[in-house]
């Protein structure tokens, strides 16, 4: 309901009386834009994915970047404090630990391109150009663990030197990408838009190993070899080897590609 009603107050400005020459841009205006979204189920109806700004070089030609620059981190409780199942066979006032999953993204991306503006009418601004992407990001899942910290350890059954140690793996990507892009501004009020844009191009996309990297190898080694359960003597030199990379493979695409979202703008600076 609030997105209709969103969109219909932006409908009403757009009908509602007003200059026939709504202002569009000029040669030195400074643009910002964001992604509105009216009818996208479950998502808010002003969509900031990335920042995009536009500088109009004259009336017909414009330079743009877009920008994008996001992180997350979510902990996930698995086991609770005092959970008698961590280790099979350990006592429960040996458990003090709460254990979590914690996984971490990070995303980089940078579009920089250029319009070329045509006649159109008064309130209407059509465009072509090109843009080239480039964009990398990183994630992690770290996993965490409770159990002997050394064969010794396991061997004895030392619950006071029993502990926490994590397994973490890590990758990412990288992607280059270059477009073709044809669209459209409609100036419903002076200095202020909407727009839609679509265009065709390739990209290649490659993808990061994946590695893994422990807290203390030792620990994840036994936890492996014994899964978990102790009266198991191990030999210290029989641990597993620590897990080899996974090799991820790259990504093609050439087509067509489009912003399914409205583009909001308004130019900020003249």
């Amino acid at each position: 309901m609030k997105k209709l009603l969103v969109f219909a107050a932006l409908a009403a400005l757009t009908l509602a009386p007003m200059s026939s020459e709504a202002q569009k841009q000029i040669g030195g205006d400074k643009i910002i834009e964001a992604n509105f979204t009216p009818f996208s189920a479950g998502q808010p109806v002003i969509n900031i994915n990335g920042l995009k700004f536009r500088m109009f070089t004259s009336e017909n030609v414009a330079i743009r970047l877009n920008f994008h620059l996001g992180t997350m981190k979510e902990v996930t409780v698995n086991t609770q404090p005092g959970a008698a199942d961590i280790v099979a066979g350990a006592p429960e006032s040996a458990l003090n630990s709460e254990l979590n999953t914690i996984d971490k993204t990070f995303d980089f991306g940078i579009q920089p391109g250029i319009e070329i503006h045509t006649e159109g009418t008064d309130r209407l601004s059509p465009y072509i150009g090109g843009v080239l992407d480039i964009a990398l990001g990183s994630e992690s899942t770290e996993e965490e663990f409770w159990g002997p910290l050394s064969v010794a350890d396991h061997n004895n059954q030392a619950y006071s030197n029993f502990g926490v140690f994590s397994r973490t793996a890590k990758d990412g990507y990288f992607r280059f990408g270059i477009f073709g892009v044809l669209g459209v501004d409609y100036y419903f009020a002076d200095n202020i838009y909407l727009g839609a844009e679509l265009g065709i191009g390739f990209s290649n996309t490659s993808y990061r190993d994946t590695e893994f990297s422990y807290s203390n190898d030792a620990a994840y080694g036994i936890k492996v070899a014994t899964d978990g359960t102790l009266g198991t003597t191990i030999d210290e030199d029989n641990l597993p080897d620590n897990e080899d990379p996974v090799i991820n493979g790259k990504e093609n695409h050439f087509g067509p590609v489009a912003n399914a979202a409205l583009r909001l703008g308004w130019i900020i600076a003249q």
